[in-house]
């Protein structure tokens, strides 16, 4: 019996619950299975290879190290046909089907294709690479099957897993396929019209590289209803055994395997039917179809024994014989029994084959009873009765070296009270539950349909579990010391429940006193079992757990703690294991995200590129964190966040408290989250890994969509080039997130391109000025223009939109009277810094008219601007000076802009108009 394993799922949504998932897998990292109980059938899971042990819940899937809970259907398109299930991953490869560098030949329903792989340099979505081939498709021949295999054998060098693709004439997806084949070889069968078709020849893994042979088999299309007339060898009868050879037909099932059917003559009344298909010679396949041809059940085989157990509702039935695997032939038994369908209620009483006492134990032969369980897929069981005398903790152990048990406790009325599946050790399984006195009935049972074997059932029964005194009742040693010093023990030692437990594992507890607030970092290392942590405050309410935050398996949990008691639950992934274990806790001074994490600034619509990590800050987890820090005004946030390493994505407010977080929302293994109107304020994005010590380059983006912000709602009026507006800050009662600095909004719309400047000026308090986009983003600011504190501005060049002029003050306090004017470059003219005379360059003759100007009473320059070269707002000495220690002795340029040749060259005034440092420029050539 191969082991279960749970592993990574396609996305899963919904609320409808399709089918009890678990996997089926031989060997970790190749492939994970869900098989359907029941429907004998088996969903393949594309996406992923990362698998792990996993003690099975109904509904619960495990992705790499964490628990995700899942209720739906796949994303993988899963579609039912009867009680068929097929699956496929659909999206569009990265290279053009249709591109010649992606076709490579063709091959026909009648010779196949056999090359090497990969030839081409086209993948799939999923990144596999994949070489294409056309198919012919004939008029009458449009039940297709294509097939995928490896010319190696399995685990033979060149051996690989396929993966295949089918495409229309129009490059359109039709359908995918890993392993619908035998073992992992690729099939897809499928009724398809005349026609061209592109079939992708391709790997589940990337890396997978070997010789295969790529054939198709054409055929009529299938006849469901020509099956039952045609193919039917004999009757059968209930009660009786019937021997024969596999095939006589010569008719094929819906997926090209051959069947034979046999019809048997079921009780009106309905009732149940077991069929058992044995065989020595080839693997069997069963299939019950109703008297329409319709199917109603399958079972694969398990060895030499295919068995199905089905409610009927009477009448004519056909039961086929067949085999997965083609040109399969040989002798067989086929035995039918009939019976009556057993009320739930009746299951208990009419099904039992012993009883038991606590402390008790019994061993058997599963299945004796032939009873369905209720609720199941199949699934039968037999019954023990078990008496409680008084309140207790009733634990049961369902163990068996033949078949994967399942284990299922009822009432005295016969309803189930609780199940479980791999709670013991391996496949077996195990319950603890606390009862009331009275009578109990236990459910020996299978997780599969058609299997079983011998078993040994024991039930223990000791004092109730009470959640709350675990934390006092099962210390397993002495107190942990903060310094480090590392703690060995075996697990489990106390033979407690661990609160909360999703599948009865067992917890032993260590006292931890912090005698100041600190960072605890406590470590759990085992060599025999995957650990898991738990950590509780005095009152014995969990505080953080950790699956996988160390290496491999093994915990690690950091937290920040307040001094105090607390208790470490020392603990396993699984329920049924144990072995050696090290533990290890150590104090540290507390982390403080905010200051110690933090990286740099992103701004909306601006990546951000780095490598991961930077910093040695950790998630309580285990995994390194860097923080970037982000400003919005208000809004919705997008955030994607893609790497060359498994991403994990966190987002925490100002005070550095988690907000959301996300580990695959984007594509692949990148993460997304995207959060719907935030107040504006400073955020913190986290950047981070799903796993521990993982890191690498990344590209942080994030899409800002402005909502009801301070842009919006503070503006005080809209204004135009050539317009100054007089305002008094603080009027509008509007603050500027986060510091909360008084301001006044003013909007500009610029309807094709705008050069020019925006300036404001104050007597009152110290102006500062910035520029918002319409996301209501920052992108420009100032504070001084430089000839005093009293004027802010911003020369700049805009392109067509809506943007928001903010006044405010670095001062909190700041209020009073202020101008704010927007000037175009033809109204506000270009200069250059020092050049007095305007002829376009920095020379002696500036100089000399600023002194002779000054000494001489020559007549003002005519750029008074462009003489004051210091732009201290007045024509002196300095500003000759300035300019011959900037020719002659390689000093200080004078301010911008320019001068000629160097900064900006020609450009606008920095001072606002009819501030005390704009000089007025009457005449001045040198930009033209």
């Amino acid at each position: 019996m191969p082991e279960k394993r749970h592993c990574i799922p396609s996305r899963m949504h919904g609320n409808s619950k399709l089918a009890s998932f678990k996997v089926l897998q031989p060997e970790c990292g190749t492939r994970c299975y869900y098989s359907i109980p029941g429907a004998h059938a088996r969903v393949v899971i594309n996406q992923l290879n990362i698998c792990r042990r996993f003690p099975m819940q109904e509904h619960s899937c495990r992705r790499g190290l964490s628990v995700k809970k899942t209720y739906g259907v796949f994303s993988s398109f899963v579609v039912f046909t009867g009680l068929f299930l097929s699956a496929a991953v659909y999206g569009q490869p990265v290279e053009d089907v249709c591109s010649p560098d992606c076709v490579l030949g063709e091959f026909s329903c009648t010779e196949p294709v056999t090359a090497a792989f990969p030839q081409g340099t086209c993948t799939l979505e999923r990144g596999s690479p994949v070489d294409y081939y056309t198919l012919e498709v004939p008029e009458g021949s449009e039940q297709v099957t294509i097939n995928l295999t490896p010319v190696a054998a399995p685990g033979a060098a060149g051996w690989y897993d396929t993966y295949l693709a089918l495409y229309d004439a129009d490059c359109v997806l039709i359908q995918l396929d890993d392993d619908g084949g035998d073992g992992f070889n690729s099939r897809i069968n499928t009724p398809l019209a005349a026609g061209t078709y592109h079939v992708g020849a391709s790997s589940f893994s990337v890396a997978g590289t070997g010789q295969f042979t790529l054939s198709a088999s054409c055929r009529e299309p299938f006849d469901q209803a020509a099956l039952c007339n045609d193919c039917v060898i004999s009757e059968v009868e209930c009660g009786i055994e019937t021997t024969g050879t596999f095939p006589e037909s010569g008719c094929p099932r819906e997926t090209g395997e051959d069947i034979d059917l046999y019809l048997v003559e079921l009780p009106p009344e309905g009732g149940r039917l077991t069929v058992t298909l044995q065989s020595t010679e080839f693997t069997p396949f069963l299939q019950l179809f109703d008297g329409g041809c319709l199917p109603v059940g399958i079972a694969n085989g398990i060895g030499d024994t295919a068995r199905l157990n089905v409610e009927h509702f009477g009448g004519l039935h056909f039961i086929g014989v067949s085999s997965n695997a083609f040109q399969s032939a040989g002798a067989f038994t086929l035995n039918l029994e009939c019976r009556e369908v057993l009320a739930p209620e009746s299951v208990c009483p009419d099904c039992q084959v012993g009883e038991i006492a606590c402390e008790g134990s019994a061993a058997g032969v599963f299945p004796q009873s032939a009873c369905l369980r209720p609720e199941s897929n199949g699934q039968e069981v037999d019954i023990y009765q078990v008496e409680v005398e008084e309140a207790q903790e009733l634990v049961i152990d369902l163990n068996s070296p033949s078949y994967d048990t399942w284990l299922e406790l009822y009432d005295a009325d016969c309803n189930r009270v609780t199940f479980n599946d791999d709670g013991g050790a391996g496949l077996n399984s195990r319950i603890m539950e606390n009862v009331e006195p009275g009578t109990y009935y236990i459910g020996v049972s299978s997780f599969g349909v058609g299997v079983g074997g011998d078993y040994v059932l024991d039930v223990t029964c000791r004092d109730p579990f009470v959640p709350a005194a675990t934390c006092e009742d099962c210390i397993a040693g002495d107190d942990l010391d903060c310094g480090g010093v590392e703690v060995q023990g075996v697990f489990p030692q106390t033979g407690c429940r661990r609160p909360a437990a999703t599948n009865n594992q067992e917890v032993d507890i260590y006292q931890l006193e912090i005698d100041e607030d600190q960072e605890v970092v406590i470590d759990l290392n085992s060599p025999d079992f995957d650990t898991w942590i738990e950590l509780y405050d005095a009152d014995c309410n969990r505080i953080a757990f950790n699956d996988d935050g160390g290496a491999g398996l093994n915990s690690l949990l950091i937290q920040n703690l307040a001094a105090g008691t607390y208790f470490v639950g020392v603990s396993s992934y699984s329920g049924g294991v144990g072995g050696t274990y090290f533990l290890a806790t150590i104090c540290r001074e507390a982390t403080d995200l905010c200051g110690d994490c933090e990286v740099g600034l992103v701004s909306c619509g601006i990546p951000e590129e780095a490598i991961f990590p930077m910093t040695e800050c950790r998630r309580t987890t285990g995994q390194f964190l860097d923080l970037y820090s982000i400003v919005i005004a208000g809004g919705n946030l997008t955030i994607n966040l893609t790497g060359d390493y498994d991403t994990y994505l966190q987002l925490y407010d100002e005070n550095c408290q988690l907000i959301a977080q996300d580990d695959d929302g984007g594509n692949g293994l990148n993460s997304m989250l995207t959060m719907m109107d935030l107040p504006g304020g400073i955020y913190r994005l986290g950047v981070s890994s799903y796993a521990t010590g993982q890191g690498g380059g990344f590209t942080l983006a994030t899409e800002c969509e402005s909502g009801d912000n301070f842009c919006v709602q503070c503006r005080v009026s809209a204004m135009e080039p050539g317009q100054s507006l007089t305002g008094t800050l603080g009027i509008s009662e509007c603050a500027l997130p986060p510091f909360d600095q008084a301001i006044e909004v003013y909007s500009f719309t610029v309807d094709e391109f705008f050069e020019g400047r925006i300036s404001v000026s104050s007597d009152s308090f110290d102006p500062t000025l910035a520029l918002f986009n319409d996301l209501c983003d920052e992108f420009a600011f100032n504070d001084n223009c430089g000839a005093g504190t009293e004027t802010a501005c911003l020369s700049r060049s805009l392109d067509a939109g809506t943007y928001s002029i903010v006044v405010s003050s670095e001062d909190l306090d700041a209020a009073g009277d202020f101008t704010v004017s927007i000037l175009s470059a033809e109204e506000s003219g270009l200069f250059s810094r020092g050049d007095g005379n305007g002829d376009g360059s920095l020379e002696l003759t500036d100089a000399i008219i600023i002194l002779s100007y000054l000494f001489l009473g020559d007549d003002d320059p005519a750029c008074m601007e462009a003489a004051d070269s210091d732009n201290d707002g007045q024509i002196n000495l300095t500003d000759g000076i300035l300019i011959l220690g900037y020719l002659f002795q390689g000093g200080a340029a004078p301010a911008l802009p320019g001068p000629p040749g160097i900064n900006t060259g020609c450009g606008l005034d920095i001072d606002a108009p009819g501030s005390p440092g704009d000089l007025g420029c009457e005449n001045y050539s040198g930009c033209d």
